[in-house]
């Protein structure tokens, strides 16, 4: 697999939704060198990236909730007050702490009552980051300390290699400004949590883990996956290059299977069918895995996709 120093571009103008929910990390987009500083994308591109992901995770509640056909109803605690109207992704709103820290107020998503909370893919700030973590020897594990559902009820803590990208990469960015290693050492060892049984099963890098769930999803495999290169650009760590070459070589042996007329599989369940106008971000990812690797796999995989998507238009062959 040829690895290449560039780091593609997200296109511009994404035919995505917009005022849906979460949004990643601002993805590092131009050329470095192991160790030196790199240049962040400017307003735009990172804007266009974080309209990306909150169309990727409103997807995320959908297909749990399309699956199991039911609108939550009381499961966020015995304190929590469900008789209250349910608002829906629209009615989402973003706020900042005291210390300028983003907050998202999810209100009565789904009749879950969570509220206000911190959702780590939305914090930008390398502190917080270094308060709010799980130590488990070897490496740590970011989590989303509110309830959840997906497919059925999630207790807090629950965890996904979205918020663990997130926290490693802003904590490596602030090392490469500040020169604080305390940065650095807590970037590697959130790194080392994507090589935990936690986080990786079979080089599939989990977008939800939690108590009885444990998914391995199709877009959060190709944007964790990236972003390991980003860090190794980033870091010159070995290990983000080992983890990254799992991860496509995962990516090589299983994307065909995933892969139908008009639209791809969401998960390894292949119970969700998401056709490629709905989510064209998701040509946009591969595009930029494929950009990384030189895949021939990945290149033939995203031919189809492109292809798919003009020829299919609004249609879904499920």
């Amino acid at each position: 697999m040829r690895l290449t120093k560039n780091i593609f571009e997200s296109v511009t103008g994404k035919l995505i939704r917009t005022g849906l929910l979460l949004s990643l990390f601002m993805i590092v987009l131009t050329v470095s060198i192991p160790m030196k500083p790199i240049a962040f994308a400017a307003d735009s591109s990172s804007n266009n990236h974080t309209e990306e992901l909150r169309s990727l995770h409103e997807q995320f509640a959908k297909e749990a909730n399309v699956a199991n056909n039911v609108v939550v109803a009381a499961v966020a605690g015995d304190s929590a007050d469900n008789s209250g109207k349910k608002t829906d992704w629209s009615d989402i709103e973003y706020a900042r702490d005291k210390n300028n820290i983003t907050m998202v107020d999810y209100k009565n998503l789904f009749g879950l009552q969570i509220g206000k909370v911190y959702n780590p893919n939305f914090v930008d700030d390398a502190d917080w980051f270094l308060k709010n973590y799980e130590d488990h020897g070897n490496y740590y594990l970011v989590p989303y300390n509110y309830d959840w559902f997906f497919y059925s009820h999630i207790p807090a803590p629950w965890y996904g290699c979205e918020a663990q990208s997130k926290a490693m990469l802003v904590t490596a960015k602030e090392y490469n400004e500040t020169g604080d290693r305390r940065y650095l050492e807590f970037s590697k060892k959130v790194l080392n949590g994507f090589n935990s049984t936690t986080m990786n099963h079979d080089g599939w890098l989990l977008g939800v883990v939690g108590k009885n769930h444990n998914v391995a999803i199709l877009n959060s495999q190709l944007f964790c996956v990236a972003n390991l290169m980003t860090y190794y650009e980033y870091t010159g760590d070995e290990k983000a290059l080992t983890l990254f070459q799992s991860g496509v070589d995962v990516l090589e042996k299983n994307i065909g299977n995933l892969t139908a007329d008009c639209g791809t599989y969401y998960s390894l369940f292949k119970d969700r069918f998401v056709p490629h106008h709905e989510h064209p971000e998701y040509m946009e990812m591969l595009d930029r895995l494929y950009s990384m690797t030189g895949s021939a796999t990945l290149k033939n995989t995203l031919d189809k996709w492109q292809h798919d998507y003009l020829a299919c238009g609004k249609g879904s062959p499920q």
